[in-house]
């Protein structure tokens, strides 16, 4: 059965530890009969390395909460607006810092853990271009992006993960694109290469087809924000997976179950795509009345029974990932109880 759970973050914010503290509440009242933790949100860093010392004082703290270390998903930084070696798994740097963080968790006896590849680069000629990450122009042949980057990113996961086999790694799905919006132009648009498609995605579980504690983190808002750009065949820049090949979130989520993949799913709605000469929605929306419409309440009943962490991942509509609007995504105390509700309504929960 999977652990009901919610988001807590980010873990520099001077009210981290009461966002645990009204989770915790929250889950208990809410949900007192069924198996509950949290995510462990470290959040976006711009610059430099994780704040290790206080996440470990995190884990430690929820721990304290009576929960149990099995019931946490630690979720691992990642480069949010500015890439940075430290996450971007072209980069060798991205190992140590991954094996940094894994030891903590291990220490902790946490079994999960949720990763971005963050293999983004700004695209060719990008006017504000941030510490030499630019997109190389070889790279906008797939083979040669998948033999040169995609490969590359591969073996720094693997070599750190299979020094933890305690820890089950689910790496998480991305939106198309990355980032742009208030950007209508498509030759500034940040696009991840990685993990946006159910092919990408497809292609990811065949490499780690033999390493039992890599799998998928399912983030429903992204796959969705994905599936639109796909379908509608919207150009953009750098290079990705062919258009149209996105099967519905209910089907690939029972594959993913299916194989025994799926480590952690991520529950939020979505509420556009991106379109040309408009704007992106980088993120999801709260689960509120009239999400069944978008097949969301039967992908959770297709995953509630399994062994996963079901993180309620309530994001208000958001145009970035700004102070403010972090603080405001981790205060939502009204839409986690709205959301829980609605499922037990429904017989999810």
């Amino acid at each position: 059965m999977a652990y009901i759970q919610l988001p807590v973050g980010t873990f520099h914010h001077k009210d981290a530890v009461k966002q645990v503290d009204s989770c915790v509440d929250i889950l208990r009242t809410h949900l007192p009969d069924r198996k509950t933790g949290l995510q462990l949100y470290a959040g976006g860093i711009e610059e430099g390395r994780p704040p290790f010392h206080l996440i470990g004082d995190m884990i430690e703290y929820s721990i304290g909460k009576d929960l149990a270390a099995e019931s946490l998903t630690v979720h691992h930084p990642f480069a949010a607006r500015n890439p940075n070696k430290n996450f971007n798994f072209y980069y060798p740097e991205s190992s140590q810092t991954l094996r940094e963080m894994s030891e903590i968790v291990e220490k902790h006896n946490v079994k999960r853990m949720t990763i971005h590849f963050s293999t983004c680069f700004f695209p060719l000629n990008y006017p504000d271009l941030v510490n030499g990450f630019q997109w190389k122009e070889d790279w906008d042949d797939l083979q040669t992006m998948q033999s040169q980057l995609q490969s590359k990113a591969f073996e720094h996961l693997q070599d750190v993960t299979k020094d933890f086999k305690s820890i089950h790694f689910g790496v998480e799905n991305m939106p198309l694109p990355l980032r742009g919006d208030r950007i209508v132009d498509p030759k500034r648009i940040l696009v991840e290469p990685l993990m946006h498609s159910s092919h990408s995605v497809d292609e990811f579980l065949k490499h780690f087809r033999n390493q039992q504690n890599v799998g998928i983190c399912l983030d429903t808002a992204h796959y969705l924000l994905s599936k639109v750009v796909t379908d509608k065949h919207v150009e953009l820049p750098g290079v990705w997976y062919p258009r149209g090949i996105s099967v519905p979130l209910l089907q690939y989520t029972k594959k993913l179950a299916h194989s025994g993949k799926l480590f952690d799913l991520q529950l939020t709605d979505a509420t556009c795509g991106w379109e040309v000469g408009k704007q992106v929605m980088e993120e999801g929306a709260p689960l509120l009345e009239g999400m069944g419409g978008r097949g969301l309440i039967d992908v959770a009943k297709a995953v509630i029974d399994l062994d996963i962490g079901f993180s309620l991942d309530l994001n208000p509509q958001r145009k970035n990932y700004s102070d403010s609007e972090w603080e405001n995504r981790y205060s939502l105390k009204k839409e986690q109880i709205v959301a829980i509700e609605l499922l037990k309504k429904e017989g999810v929960f």
